[in-house]
């Protein structure tokens, strides 16, 4: 009885670590117009990155020879739920084009997700 207990103790731990591990990302979307505010122009990639607390992942890097890079130097997006950052540096590396692109697109959830894969419809 006291090992059956136990089990069904574990399970449940086990369950409630799963749930947050799911679920704690999508709370904190670090893209949003509070954090863009914060961004100036003369920072550079490695001070936006930790402003966004992005230090692993500096941003998607847009190739160079774009038509907006010619004007603007190598330029970087970052994208959240709700919002993305295009941010363009010069020469010296400091950002001097900064655009915020707002879009209503909700991205859906992982449980969504999960269940459009189970159905194969993913």
């Amino acid at each position: 009885m006291k090992s059956r207990r136990i089990k069904l103790l574990l399970v449940l731990a086990l369950l409630v670590i799963a749930l947050v591990i799911v679920l704690v990302p999508r709370w904190f979307d670090p893209i949003t117009a509070a954090s863009f505010e914060k961004i100036k122009e003369g920072m550079t990639l490695q001070d936006i990155s930790q402003l966004l607390g992005q230090e692993h992942d500096p941003g998607t890097f847009i190739q160079d020879g774009t038509a907006s890079t010619i004007w603007f130097g190598p330029m970087y997006s970052w994208s959240g739920d709700h919002n993305t950052f295009v941010i363009g540096f010069n020469d010296e590396g400091k950002a001097g084009y900064l655009r915020m692109y707002e879009f209503s697109y909700r991205r859906p959830g992982y449980w969504e997700r999960w269940w459009k894969w189970i159905r194969g419809r993913y």
